[in-house]
């Protein structure tokens, strides 16, 4: 019988693998929907501090393996720890997907402006496509978020991880 340590790390073994593969296959430079949704999603299912790992170690995979910008990293990184953490304060869709909206389409689009030109003089080259993610994946993921409620899926997954880190 496997343990709930082992089913954790394979659950999320599979969404860094979901990820990394779907982000690239779909997105296009600057503009990763999926990403959106998997850290929307995550936040929903998950928690805050796997969410975090989970996009910090698929951004990460990205850029290491897959040739991506590392704007990847924060683009990733911040929204997803913000759309867990606000998702863990109140706990509905809505607060997961503004979430990801601060923490993808400003902050992310802030940090990468300045890890390109070393200030945020660039930051509009940036934020249209953050923001254009975020509103897509929120798009994507209220509806899938819905279907894995009804199915009972969400409940499962919070079961294995209702310990956080």
């Amino acid at each position: 019988m496997t343990s709930k340590k082992t089913n954790k790390l394979v659950m999320l073994a599979i969404l860094i693998a979901i990820n990394t593969i779907l982000t690239k296959l779909v997105g296009v430079y600057g503009l990763a929907p999926i990403s959106s949704v998997m850290n929307m999603m995550c936040a929903i299912l998950i928690g805050p501090a796997y969410t975090t790992l989970m996009a910090a170690a698929a951004a990460l995979l990205r850029v290491l393996l897959l040739g991506s910008s590392i704007i990847t990293i924060p683009g990733a990184v911040f929204g997803a720890a913000l759309a867990g953490i606000f998702y863990k304060l109140y706990p509905r869709i809505s607060s997961s997907i503004v979430g990801e909206f601060i923490g993808t389409g400003i902050i992310g689009a802030l940090v990468s402006a300045w890890l390109i030109s070393g200030d945020a003089s660039n930051l509009f080259v940036f934020m249209p496509s953050f923001i254009g993610a975020c509103i897509i994946g929120a798009i994507i993921t209220f509806p899938v978020v819905k279907a894995l409620e009804v199915r009972g899926v969400t409940q499962r997954m919070r079961e294995v991880f209702s310990d956080e880190l």
